[in-house]
């Protein structure tokens, strides 16, 4: 998926395509073979993907956790996950900085990037296993 664009509100409140806030924001990000195919289908019937404003989406996301029973969280809270996912599958922080458009890997490391429970333990496990096996 390509991204050249962002949506964003102008000193009207309206809300305006614009370029992306700096060159690394033109990007081009991996999505599951899942997502592809569906948004495919989805494009062979109309225009767009979504034609509501970011509010209306935001309204939309938090009427459906409520359905789901989730807890609440929100929809930026996605790219949150989808960094710390990154760093969970180890990918390079070169390349989630690309997909993420940061110039930089500080706001990737120091604000998007989250450590979680699942690779905490199986880091306490790696621990545990090398001073096991080379106990002196």
């Amino acid at each position: 998926m390509e991204i050249s664009k962002a949506l964003c509100l102008d000193d009207k409140n309206q809300y305006v395509l614009k370029a992306p806030k700096s060159y690394s924001g033109y990007r081009k990000i991996p999505i599951p073979d899942t997502v592809a195919s569906a948004l495919d289908e989805y494009r062979k019937e109309n225009d767009t993907v979504i034609s509501i404003t970011p509010n209306s989406l935001t309204t939309r996301f938090h009427r459906l956790l409520v359905k789901m029973n989730m807890p609440h969280f929100t929809f930026h809270n996605l790219r949150h996950y989808n960094a710390s996912i990154m760093l969970a599958l180890n990918i390079p922080n070169k390349y989630a900085m690309e997909f993420m458009g940061h110039a930089t890997d500080n706001m990737l490391k120091t604000v998007y990037q989250h450590t979680m429970d699942f690779k905490r333990q199986e880091a306490a496990e790696t621990i545990n296993k090398f001073f096991s096996e080379n106990a002196f």
